[in-house]
């Protein structure tokens, strides 16, 4: 019959293998585990103590630059020159036009 294990039991087994010198498989033959019991309960044992909560910040990037002049493109059919004065939403949109 199988003995189970507690998660005080599974926890001080888990801390033990930092220390087994050798590799998971011969750490579980040493211990009569199966693999699969020792990944679920590592695993079980890693989620509890990185759970909790997490203060996320979030922050928005803003690129601001400022024209000289006009922007020349040199494109495939010739040149394409866009006046300074143009919202970059729309010269995004002939970008992405273009590369198309």
């Amino acid at each position: 019959m199988k003995s189970r294990r507690t998660a005080k039991q599974w926890q001080q087994l888990i801390n033990c293998r930092k220390e087994f010198e050798g590799t998971n498989v011969e750490f579980c033959r040493h211990h009569g585990i199966s693999m699969t019991s020792f990944y679920k309960h590592q695993a079980n044992l890693n989620a509890k103590v990185t759970t909790g909560f997490v203060q996320v910040k979030t922050t928005t990037e803003q690129t601001h630059f400022e024209a000289q002049g006009d922007i020349e493109f040199n494109v495939h059919s010739g040149k394409l020159t866009l006046t300074q004065a143009l919202p970059a939403e729309q010269v995004v949109a002939i970008i992405k036009g273009l590369s198309q």
